[in-house]
């Protein structure tokens, strides 16, 4: 069954069709989150809100060719929200913090997990959600824009000069 079917059976309450459709895309938002909170547990819950609250609301989405950005939209909320849980759980931790609890979740080895965030650290919020929903995302360009407020064209802009700067940090 295409991914377009699979809404429209789940829109209508076939579980077993959403439960498809969020198989195709566990990872991609686990990583988006993971990336987005630095921590695992977090990114797990996230993922757990955006999905009941994407099942919760799949029957309003209106254009099911925008299911991956819709979905996205979510999980981006979610993330704010889990950030805000943050930040009153924690008030100050470094660079290097963050980059270890990557390391210890097996996604990267530690010098590529703390040269990433760091190289992310140095770019402003908009442009690294940019980089974040597009390369772990794997949201193209008119799909961000239409979640930013931006044009298709200005997203990739802003992807291109940040993947270059993050391209120059790395280098350094």
């Amino acid at each position: 069954m295409d991914e377009k079917s699979l809404i429209t059976a789940a829109q209508q309450g076939d579980a077993d069709a959403f439960g498809t459709l969020y198989e195709q895309y566990a990872g991609r938002l686990y990583h988006y989150a993971l990336w987005r909170l630095t921590d695992a547990d977090d990114a797990q819950d996230a993922v757990q809100d955006c999905t009941l609250q994407a099942w919760q609301s799949l029957p309003s989405l209106q254009h099911t060719e925008a299911f991956s950005s819709w979905l996205f939209r979510i999980l981006y909320r979610c993330c704010c929200r889990k950030i805000s849980d943050q930040a009153k759980r924690r008030q100050h931790k470094d660079i290097a913090d963050y980059a270890e609890r990557l390391t210890d979740s097996n996604t990267l080895t530690g010098d590529t997990a703390l040269a990433l965030k760091k190289a992310l650290a140095k770019l402003g919020e908009k442009d690294r959600e940019i980089v974040l929903l597009s390369v772990i995302g794997g949201l193209q360009s008119k799909e961000l824009a239409a979640l930013l407020h931006m044009t298709p064209a200005a997203v990739r802009q802003r992807l291109h000069r940040s993947l270059g700067k993050m391209k120059q940090e790395l280098k350094e």
